[in-house]
């Protein structure tokens, strides 16, 4: 008598189901991972870009102070500063671009800015810039004094 041999090989439809439902909470868990760190990542960046809108124009506005000789009129989101006796330099702040612009060349030297104030203190100014992006806020105040002041 021959005995037929049955071809077992091959997998179950119980065993392909309990497989997919664990590779599914694999994946389930690693792009989990992924996602946290992605959003991690943005924030991070957000609050590097606001440090940078914010710093980029505290660099600028430092640069023009420490050699000019006053606070000529800070009103209505404007400042001019005296950088001589014939030459001055005028920021706008503008509330709903959210910029701050220097006048003389028409150039934004900075976005994302919700705050920006100067205030005379003496033979300087203190200068406060406050940087926003999504949830991201960096404030910076620096006091400077002015090299050539009268």
């Amino acid at each position: 008598m021959k005995y037929k041999k049955h071809n077992n090989k091959g997998f179950t439809l119980i065993e392909l189901l309990i497989v997919i439902g664990i590779m599914g909470v694999i994946i389930t868990a690693i792009f989990s991972f992924f996602i946290s760190n992605l959003k991690t990542f943005n924030r991070a960046d957000d609050h590097i870009q606001a440090q940078n809108n914010a710093q980029a124009a505290m660099n600028i506005i430092i640069g023009d102070i420490i050699g000019g000789q006053g606070l000529v009129r800070n009103e209505n989101n404007r400042v001019v500063l005296k950088i001589s006796d014939a030459k001055s330099i005028t920021y706008d702040y503008d509330k709903d671009d959210q910029s701050i612009s220097r006048r003389d060349t028409s150039e934004v030297i900075a976005r994302n800015i919700t705050d920006f104030h100067v205030s005379g203190n003496g033979n300087g100014v203190t200068i406060t810039i406050t940087s926003e992006i999504n949830d991201a806020k960096v404030s910076l105040k620096n006091n400077i004094y002015f090299r050539n002041g009268n």
